[in-house]
């Protein structure tokens, strides 16, 4: 996960050097800081969307499925 916000925040910092060109100051970071922020959130977010949607099916298709997994191993 910390890969992740390490990614999003790079590609941020990247896209404001080819915007301004040259060497990317302290300024233009701070332009992109509630960018960041904020695609931080959005992972984060989608993160636990997503494991939420899993545990969720998961647990139904465990249910569904109790007794063919319980033969199977």
């Amino acid at each position: 996960m910390a890969v992740d916000y390490f990614l999003v925040i790079f590609t941020i910092l990247l896209l404001a050097r080819l915007k301004w060109g040259g060497v990317c100051s302290f300024q233009c970071i701070l332009k992109f800081k509630y960018q960041i922020l904020l695609q931080i959130l959005n992972l984060i977010v989608t993160r636990l969307l997503w494991h939420m949607v899993y545990l969720i099916t998961n647990k139904h298709y465990i249910k569904r499925n109790r007794k063919h997994l319980c033969h199977t191993f």
